[in-house]
């Protein structure tokens, strides 16, 4: 229970201030407890984070397996700009956009949080690769395709739109809507079977 009300006070102090910002001393206010204590249950500030990060994502994956097993119809194109929206989105509301821009800000100068963002990417990439494979399986995409080289590809446009999610203004939104169908269009120039004209 007091581990959970120190992962909560964390958590809100984050949100509203930023990771950097937010300090050992606030946290244990805010929980009502010791910094001693806080470092009995956590060790550091950054395993604190790590851990409410994991916690938050930890639905992802059940949410990517069912979009797998039940979005995927006929059409390539659609089933893969909704996995873009459903990998971006979902990111973005298992963790607060302003935690999400204190990881990405800090991540790479932490020693605990730049395997963290690490270890989420590999995360993603194995899930595009099954989101691919599954393409393949259901005869939308050529059989020659890369699918480990284009599910980087995939990757790469869900990374691209999350931090500009995270890191750009109520405008983003509107461009990201618009881009993305034209992306996946190109993406899948290359993987459309060749017998589908």
């Amino acid at each position: 229970m007091r581990r959970q009300k120190i992962r909560d006070a964390a958590f809100a102090l984050f949100v509203e201030k930023g990771y950097a910002e937010s300090s050992l001393q606030e946290i244990a206010e805010r929980a009502e407890v010791t910094i001693p204590t806080i470092y009995n249950y956590f060790g550091s500030k950054s395993s604190l984070l790590l851990e409410i990060a994991v916690e938050k994502q930890e639905g992802m994956e059940e949410k990517l397996d069912r979009f797998i097993a039940t979005k995927i119809r006929d059409d390539p194109v659609r089933a893969t700009s909704g996995w873009i929206k459903l990998v971006t989105e979902g990111a973005l509301e298992a963790l607060d956009r302003e935690v999400w821009r204190s990881i990405y800000q800090t991540g790479l100068g932490d020693d605990n949080l730049g395997p963290f963002l690490d270890r989420l990417q590999v995360f993603y990439l194995r899930k595009a690769v099954e989101f691919l494979q599954a393409l393949k399986a259901r005869g939308l995409i050529d059989p020659e395709v890369n699918v480990k080289a284009q599910a980087k590809i995939l990757d790469s446009i869900c990374e691209h739109y999350f931090r500009r999610l995270i890191f750009g203004d109520g405008r983003v939104r509107a461009r990201y809507v618009a881009e993305v169908p034209a992306l996946v269009t190109e993406l899948f120039r290359g993987m459309v079977r060749k017998d589908a004209g």
